[in-house]
């Protein structure tokens, strides 16, 4: 336990050391795109890595999977994501799925409107997990948009990614400390088309896509301190040594992943015999500070309260802007709902935020 103890100060003073070592440089407003968020960390202000406890763990953080309680397959878990822009015109009737999801149909719903967004996306994720393993196949497409402050141009994004997913995690001290790892064989298509000018025709994705076969992996660190609150430190590194997507026979492929590493303190009051809660802080990327000059693009805050394993409500702050969400659990099903804000670009030193919501249906045994 003396040693134990000893590597929590460590931990710690490490995590202070990242968290304060950001230093003035010049402003990047573009969005930040990971490998994978989940609608209950999107509802947590975009902190999961401490507080991860499902299948979602392999892509999180493998080290959650030791937290599992039970064995169980998940064979239905679609993940829709939205932004308020193509909300409101699907509602209104004014737009469709087409719209969304191609390059031309982005351009025309976007029109000349000055900072006006499209963002669609889904994923799936059927596993099968176990305390300390774990298996699964990641499927996940999004499109993105935003005309520029003049209206006059448009940047669209497209990215699809398909992986194997295999992690593995060891507790140890009585699951005091818990070390995951895990890995992923990963095909992924994207396509960058900046400074489409509005209003033209024959947009499409595949004129620029870029497609590639890599291999990467995660390793996950938590260090739980046997007090009431339990308070942990969690680390990842993901993307371990860069991952890179020149495994196939394309020549024009997805730029590397670079590696990053990200750190949360977390705690985990009982309220009650049937109420507790997880609250988290996260630094993503902690220890590239030589990027940007805003550390709230990288410092997430979230809680959620747990009733009975039934009813969760989150809340949290990301990036600027409050997100909330919330989950109904049942033994075989979930559903699951969030709203978060994410920077997307930058008008005359004005962050640009684009509200979006996530919507998930899970069905395992």
């Amino acid at each position: 336990m003396k040693h134990l103890l000893q590597g929590m100060k460590i931990l710690t003073y490490l995590f202070v050391i990242a968290t304060g070592s950001f230093v003035n440089i010049s402003l990047q407003a573009a969005e930040r795109v990971e490998f994978y968020n989940g609608v209950r960390g999107l509802g947590m202000g975009g902190a999961s890595i401490g507080v991860v406890n499902d299948e979602t763990a392999l892509l999180l953080n493998p080290a959650g999977m030791g937290k599992l309680r039970n064995a169980f397959v998940t064979l239905i878990d679609p993940e829709i994501h939205v932004n308020s822009d193509s909300s409101n015109a699907l509602i209104s009737g004014g737009g469709s799925l087409e719209s969304m999801n191609t390059a031309q149909g982005i351009v025309d719903e976007l029109g000349t409107n000055a900072n006006q967004s499209s963002h669609f996306g889904y994923q799936l994720f059927p596993s099968l997990v176990l305390k300390n393993f774990g298996i699964g196949v990641l499927y996940k497409s999004f499109y993105d948009g935003l005309t520029s402050a003049d209206g006059t141009s448009i940047d669209l994004n497209y990215r699809n990614d398909f992986a194997a997913v295999l992690g593995y995690n060891i507790s140890l001290f009585d699951g005091r400390l818990k070390f995951g790892f895990s890995g992923r064989y990963i095909t992924r298509e994207e396509s960058f088309l900046d400074n489409v000018t509005t209003g033209t025709s024959g947009n499409d994705f595949d004129s620029a896509k870029k497609t590639g076969t890599g291999l990467g992996l995660d390793a996950g660190l938590i260090l739980t301190a046997p007090w009431a609150t339990l308070p942990s430190l969690a680390f990842v590194v993901r993307d371990f040594g860069n991952t890179t997507y020149k495994l196939g026979s394309e020549t024009d492929t997805p730029e590397a992943t670079k590696q990053t590493i990200d750190a949360a303190l977390s705690f985990f009051p009982i309220h009650d015999n049937y109420l507790r809660s997880s609250i988290t802080f996260e630094l993503k990327d902690a220890l590239n500070t030589a990027t940007e000059d805003d550390i709230t693009r990288r410092s997430h805050f979230g809680w959620e309260l747990n009733m009975g394993d039934l009813l969760f409500l989150r809340a949290g702050w990301h990036q600027k802007s409050w997100t909330a969400g919330f989950e109904f659990a049942m033994e075989m099903a979930q559903f699951q709902m969030a709203t978060y804000a994410e920077e997307v670009g930058d008008d005359g030193g004005t962050s640009v935020q684009d509200r979006r919501y996530v919507t998930k249906f899970v069905f395992r045994f």
